[in-house]
């Protein structure tokens, strides 16, 4: 079996695992508890990096991404909903507040950020934040 055949016969995660991980994820973001983020992530994670560009991939570069994003920002974030989507990823939307590092709001305001999840730990990530980050 390849490894998409093998994603796709994986059973989908349970709904009440997902809002824990993903609640788990949140306070660790707002705590800016590094092994616990990195504790939510898959060991060949990979996403996007939405500070440097590129890719971050892997637990390391995941460790790495937010250490740039804790240098730069401060984060309070908050799960609203989520949902399962029918290509098997989890669409949550989430209410971000940031700050800059004097105190300074540069957002308050919802994103919606899509997982694939792979034995209980986030794979992928594609974070929609509506063009406000831009």
């Amino acid at each position: 079996m390849t490894p998409d055949e093998d994603r796709i016969a994986q059973p989908y995660e349970a709904f009440d695992t997902v809002e824990a991980l993903l609640r788990r994820l949140h306070r660790a973001l707002n705590a800016r508890d590094l092994d616990a983020i990195v504790a939510c992530y898959a060991p060949d994670a990979r996403f996007a990096d939405n500070l440097d560009g590129g890719v971050v991939e892997g637990l390391e570069a995941v460790r790495g991404h937010f250490i740039r994003l804790f240098e730069a920002v401060r984060l309070e974030i908050s799960l609203l909903d989520h949902a399962l989507e029918p290509d098997g990823r989890v669409k949550a939307r989430i209410h971000v507040v940031t700050r800059g590092l004097g105190g300074g709001l540069w957002q308050d305001g919802e994103i919606t950020v899509r997982y694939r999840l792979e034995h209980g730990l986030i794979a992928e990530q594609d974070v929609d934040d509506g063009g406000r980050a831009s």
